[in-house]
């Protein structure tokens, strides 16, 4: 068996979201219709995440297992050979069982797009087609408000009852224009069900000169699902990007990976960019979270510098479970190119470690 990793384009004004669906008429309803035909079996993929009725994306991301010996060029041809033409996969990799469409993302970024001229026929099915005119700066103004980490319990449809904890935090939020058409990407680890969309009518509705962003900031304080109301069209949203850590070791009680951007690094004094940087670029002293259980408690890290590689663990009774990582451990070095020594190394104390990025 092999793991395939698979990036699909499509315009959603004519699907059901993404899900499957009983009707059949879900996005995954129609890939895996495609791929069992090729497969002559029924296939059941795993999507990054969902999106909604009428939502469109440039680079959804999902995955399945084949054992049919096929190059990832040949899968992508053939797969796009029983899709309609407003689904397109544009891209196959074979990937390491450590990779996971879900629980590996990094970050996505998302695109609401809005035209507050004259009803333009070519963007219809990509921008909500709001047609008067929005206060550029207003946007601005009110889209910093939401960068950062709140409580966004106010803008989204997900009952507290399943999620409990709805703070999540917002990278980025930018802002552009090009004539009448303005685009709001936001880029984010994850988001509640609608709250893009709210978040961007909200925004649009500031913009319009209909509320102000007090009212707004008054709303997110608030932390209320009565607060904020107004969804905005779903043919404005289109999912942009997903992106992915680079999952070195995960069994089902720990995982060696990449640090996320607002996780704390062993040191202070280290530099996130330059080990971000590392970790992607495959040089250089790079460094990986060791963690556990649900809440990916940090109980170590695996650094790699010019002479070696080292687990460094926080307490001694990980001393086995460190152990049990080697083989696969070694094997994703091997893999890398990476020549070192591997050991395993108790840490208690955050001294200082010699190494810097």
């Amino acid at each position: 068996m092999k793991l395939l990793k698979c990036t699909v384009s499509y315009i959603g004004n004519r699907y059901d979201g993404w899900q499957s669906q009983k009707s059949g008429n879900g996005i995954q309803d129609i890939l895996e219709a495609a791929i069992s035909r090729i497969e002559n079996r029924k296939v059941s993929i795993t999507g990054s995440g969902r999106t909604d009725a009428g939502v469109s994306a440039r680079a959804q991301v999902f995955m399945f297992e084949t054992q049919r010996d096929m190059s990832s060029y040949r899968w992508m041809g053939a797969i796009n050979a029983f899709l309609p033409d407003d689904i397109h996969i544009m891209d196959v990799q074979e990937v390491p069982y450590t990779f996971h469409a879900r629980h590996s993302v990094r970050m996505k970024k998302y695109t609401y797009r809005v035209n507050d001229g004259p009803y333009d026929v070519f963007t219809k099915d990509i921008a909500y087609q709001y047609c008067h005119p929005l206060d550029h700066e207003k946007i601005k103004a009110c889209a910093k408000l939401f960068i950062g980490t709140h409580d966004f319990t106010s803008f989204n449809s997900s009952p507290l009852s399943e999620y409990p904890d709805q703070v999540r935090t917002i990278q980025s939020i930018e802002i552009t224009r090009n004539g009448s058409l303005i685009e709001m990407t936001f880029c984010g680890k994850g988001f509640l069900r609608y709250m893009v969309r709210m978040l961007s009518a909200a925004i649009i509705d500031v913009g319009s000169g209909r509320i102000t962003c007090d009212e707004v900031r008054a709303m997110l304080e608030l932390k209320d699902k009565r607060a904020g109301r107004r969804n905005a069209p779903a043919c404005g949203l289109t999912l942009e990007e997903v992106d992915y850590l680079d999952r070195i070791v995960v069994t089902p009680k720990v995982q060696i990976r990449e640090y996320l951007y607002n996780e704390p690094l062993p040191y202070d004094s280290w530099d996130r960019h330059a080990i971000e940087h590392n970790c992607r670029a495959g040089t250089g002293n790079r460094v990986y979270l060791f963690c556990a259980g649900i809440d990916m408690e940090q109980i170590g890290y695996f650094l790699i510098n010019e002479e070696e590689a080292v687990l460094v663990i926080r307490d001694e009774k990980l001393y086995d479970t460190a152990s049990q990582l080697q083989a696969s451990i070694l094997a994703w070095m091997m893999n890398e190119g990476i020549r070192r020594d591997l050991k395993i190394m108790l840490q208690r104390h955050r001294d200082d470690s010699g190494i810097t990025f």
